[in-house]
C-alpha cells in the first residue's frame, strides 16, 4: 500500500505526508534446517544415497555406510510429507512527513523545514506440524532395510507412529528506525549575485532485534544506536560564472566514548564556467565549458564486525562480552545428576575496549571538467580523484594471540585510492521522426593498503598485505596435477599432509622443498575490478522507442567456491566430468574429486581457482510503443504506452559458461554460488 499526500496548508506552508508498507505471507516446508543440507549436499541427496521407500512401502532411513553424512536426519521425503509447513508473516511500515514554512516576512529567500520519518520491520513464524528444533528423528518411523536378510530395523526405537501435528509459534522482534531533521534554508539573488546557505540539525535512532543465531537474544535485543549531527553550507556564485561553496559537519555517534563522540568534517568546492567569459563568446560551437574542484574530509563510525551476533554490545569503548557454553572452557558449570548433560551458558570476555577510538576519516580531492558542444549534441565529462583514508578502525593484530585476549579496535588503518572517470554522450535527430542517443563511460581506480597493523611475518615477508590492493588474496601458484611419477620423485615438493595423483601441484615459493602455507603469495589480481565501463544506446521513431544499457568490468579475478567445483560437497555439475582420472591424466581440466579439502594438495586457495572476472553484460533493454490517442477518446485517456523490459539479458564472460556464476554477485573474497538472474517484464502505462 502507498499513500502520498501534498497539502498546501497556507500560502507559505507546504506539508507532505507519505505512508507506504507491505504485508507478506510466505509458506514453505517445515522440514527443518537439514533440508538445505539435503538439497545442497551431494553426500546426502545423491540418487544412490538411500532408497526413499523400502520394499514394504515404509520410509527408509539409510545407514552410514550407504549414506555417509546423513547422520540422524530422517528421510527427507518423509519430512516433506509429514512435518507440515512453516508460515512466515511480515508487516513492514514506512512513514515520512515534512513541512516547509516560508519566512519571507523576516527576509526573502528564508524558509524552515522539518522532517520526521519512521520505519518498522517485523516478522514472525507459525509452524503447523512438528515444532522447529524437535527431536532429530523427526517424529515419524523409518527403517533400515537389510537387503541380505530381509530384516527391517526401526531407526528410533520409541517412534512407532507419526506424531500428531502441533502448532508452534515464534514471535517476531521488530526493528525500528527513526529520523528527525530540522533545517533553515536561505537562497536569494541580489542582481547577478546568488547567495545560499543551509543549517541542519539531525538525529537518527536505530533499534534492532537480536541477529539470527544468538543463543540468548534477551541479552542483545533492542540496543539503540544513535547518531546526531549539525551541518552547515554556505555558497555564492556570480552570473553562474564563478561558484564557491563551503560545507561543515559536526557529527556524533554513541559507538565512541564521550570524549571521542564527535568529529568535525569540513569541505569546499569551486567552479568556473569559462564559456561565460566574454573572450569565449566567439566560439559559437562551444555551448558550455566548466572546470570544478572539491576538497574535503568525510567520516565513518562503522566498526569492524559490528554485526557479529556473539557480542552483547556495539560500542568501541567497552570490552565485549560473548556467551560461552563450553564446559571445557568453564570447568564445573555442569548441573544436575552425575553424568548429566545440562550446561549453563556463561559469559566470557571478548575484544578489549578502547575509549580513544574515534571516527574514521577520508580526504577526498576531486578535479573535473564538463564540456558541451555543437548545440548540446556532444557532452564530455572528465573527473580525476585522489582519496586517502586514515584513522581507519581495525582490530589490532600485531601481537601474538598468546596474550589470551582479543585486542581492542584502534584508529590505525590507512588506504589510498586514485583514479579517473570519463563519460561521453551524443544525441541528435535525423529528419523529423527519428531521434537517437549514444553514450559511453569508463572508470579506472587503483587502491593501495598503507597500513592495517598486521604482524610481521619473518619467514614470509611477501605475505604482508601492506603495499597490495584491497581484495587481493593469498594463493598458491598452480603448476599442474600430481602424477604417480611426481609422487615417487623425492625432488618434487609435496604438501605436508601428502598428496594423491590428480591433486593440484603448486609452486614451492620459498624453496624449502615442501608445500606449506608459507608458499602462498599475492599471485592473482584483486577481487575488485580496477576498470569499469558502460555503453548506452537509444532511439525513437515516431511512436516506437528502444533503449539499451551495456555494462562491464575488467582487470579483476575471483575465487570459485570450493564446494561448487572441487569437492563432493554439493550436487554434481557437468564440469565434474572433466575432473582428473587416471585415464584422462594431463588432459583433465580439474583435479580429482574428493570428499575432503583439508589437505594442502586440494586447497582451493590456488591460482587454479582464480578466474578472470572480466565481463560485458546487456544489463537492461526496453522496447516501448505509444498507442494512438484516438483509440482512447472514449475513455478520456491522455496517452497510453505499452512496453517490454528485460534485465541481465546477455552476458559475455567465462564465468557463466564454466561455472554458472554471476560476475556481479560477490561474497567476500569469492563470488557467491548463485546463478545469473534474467528478468522479463511487460507493462502498460496509462495517463488520465
Amino acid at each position: 500500500y502507498r499513500s502520498n499526500l501534498d497539502i498546501k496548508a497556507t500560502k507559505t506552508l507546504d506539508i507532505k505526508l507519505d505512508l507506504y508498507g507491505d504485508i507478506g505471507e510466505k509458506n514453505g516446508p517445515n522440514a527443518h534446517s537439514d533440508l538445505f543440507q539435503d538439497y545442497m549436499g551431494f553426500k546426502i541427496l545423491s540418487p544412490f544415497a538411500y532408497a526413499v521407500h523400502n520394499p514394504n512401502g515404509t520410509f527408509n532411513h539409510g545407514t552410514p555406510s550407504i549414506s555417509p553424512g546423513l547422520g540422524t536426519a530422517n528421510n527427507v521425503i518423509g519430512r516433506l510429507t509429514y512435518n507440515g509447513y512453516e508460515r512466515r508473516f511480515e508487516n513492514n511500515m514506512y512513514f515520512a512527513a515534512n513541512a516547509t514554512q516560508k519566512l519571507d516576512f523576516i527576509t526573502r529567500g528564508l524558509s524552515l523545514k522539518g522532517v520526521v520519518s519512521y520505519a518498522s520491520l517485523q516478522a514472525f513464524n507459525r509452524n503447523m506440524g512438528v515444532a522447529q528444533g524437535a527431536a532429530t528423528d523427526y517424529t515419524f518411523p523409518s527403517y533400515n532395510y537389510d537387503y541380505k536378510t530381509g530384516e527391517y530395523t526401526l531407526f528410533t526405537s520409541n517412534t512407532y507412529r507419526i506424531k500428531d501435528p502441533g502448532l508452534d509459534y515464534k514471535s517476531g522482534d521488530p526493528s525500528r528506525k527513526m529520523t528527525f531533521q530540522a533545517m533553515l534554508n536561505y537562497d536569494r539573488y541580489f542582481g547577478n549575485h546568488r547567495l545560499f546557505g543551509v543549517f541542519l540539525v539531525n538525529k537518527q535512532t536505530n533499534i534492532k532485534a537480536a541477529p539470527t543465531g544468538v543463543a540468548n537474544p534477551v541479552l542483545v535485543n533492542y540496543i539503540p544506536s544513535n547518531t546526531r549531527g549539525y551541518a552547515a553550507r554556505l555558497g555564492y556564485n556570480y552570473k553562474q560564472k564563478y561558484l564557491i561553496e563551503f560545507n561543515g559537519a559536526y557529527n556524533g555517534s554513541d559507538v565512541f566514548a564521550a570524549k571521542q563522540k564527535y568529529g568535525y568534517f569540513p569541505s569546499g568546492s569551486i567552479g568556473w564556467n569559462i564559456s561565460e567569459e566574454s573572450f569565449m563568446q566567439s566560439l559559437t560551437w562551444l555551448d558550455r565549458w566548466k572546470i570544478r574542484a572539491s576538497y574535503g574530509i568525510v567520516g565513518s563510525d562503522q566498526l569492524p564486525g559490528k554485526a557479529q551476533s556473539t557480542y552483547i554490545h556495539e560500542f568501541a569503548y567497552l570490552t565485549a562480552a560473548a556467551e560461552k557454553g563450553d564446559a571445557n572452557y568453564y570447568p564445573g558449570v555442569w548441573f544436575g545428576p552425575s553424568g548429566g548433560t545440562s550446561v549453563l551458558n556463561l559469559l566470557k570476555e571478548g575484544a578489549l575496549g578502547n575509549d580513544d577510538v574515534s571516527w574514521e576519516k577520508e580526504r577526498k580531492l576531486n578535479i573535473g571538467t564538463e564540456i558541451t558542444v555543437l548545440k548540446e549534441r556532444l557532452n564530455i565529462t572528465f573527473d580525476y580523484f585522489d582519496h586517502y583514508r586514515w584513522d581507519q578502525i581495525i582490530q589490532r593484530d600485531a601481537v601474538s594471540s598468546m596474550i589470551g585476549a582479543k585486542l581492542p579496535m584502534a584508529n590505525i588503518g590507512k588506504v589510498k585510492n586514485k583514479g579517473y572517470e570519463i563519460e561521453v554522450s551524443w544525441k541528435d535527430r535525423i529528419g523529423k521522426d527519428f531521434q537517437y542517443s549514444i553514450g559511453a563511460n569508463y572508470a579506472y581506480v587503483k587502491n593501495t593498503i598503507i597500513n592495517i597493523d598486521e604482524p610481521a611475518i619473518l619467514d614470509a615477508p611477501y605475505q604482508q598485505a601492506t603495499g597490495n590492493s584491497m581484495g587481493q588474496l593469498l594463493v598458491y601458484k598452480y603448476l599442474g596435477f600430481y602424477s604417480s611419477a611426481d609422487l615417487a620423485d623425492p625432488s618434487v615438493p609435496k604438501p605436508v599432509n601428502g598428496a594423491l595423483p590428480g591433486d593440484l601441484k603448486h609452486f614451492d615459493y620459498n624453496g624449502d622443498g615442501v608445500i606449506t602455507n608459507l608458499d602462498k603469495a599475492y599471485f592473482s589480481k584483486p577481487n575488485y575490478p580496477t576498470t569499469t565501463f558502460g555503453f548506452n544506446l537509444g532511439f525513437s521513431y515516431k511512436k516506437l522507442s528502444v533503449n539499451m544499457l551495456f555494462q562491464g568490468a575488467m582487470d579483476f579475478s575471483f575465487r570459485a567456491r570450493q564446494g561448487a567445483i572441487q569437492a563432493f560437497l554439493t550436487n554434481l555439475q557437468p564440469i565434474h566430468r572433466d575432473a582428473w582420472t587416471p585415464e584422462l591424466g594431463d588432459n583433465a581440466k580439474y583435479p580429482r574429486l574428493s570428499v575432503s579439502s583439508t589437505s594442502d594438495a586440494s586447497d582451493y586457495s590456488s591460482t587454479f581457482w582464480m578466474i578472470p572476472g572480466d565481463y560485458i553484460r546487456l544489463k537492461s533493454m526496453e522496447v516501448g510503443y505509444a498507442l494512438p490517442k484516438k483509440w482512447f477518446n472514449v475513455l478520456k485517456f491522455q496517452d497510453a504506452r505499452i512496453y517490454a523490459t528485460g534485465y541481465n539479458l546477455l552476458t559475455w564472460t567465462k564465468l557463466t559458461k564454466l561455472y554458472q556464476f554471476d560476475p556481479e554477485a560477490a561474497s567476500g573474497g569469492d563470488r557467491a554460488v548463485y546463478p545469473p538472474q534474467k528478468t522479463l517484464n511487460i507493462g502498460l502505462s496509462v495517463t488520465f
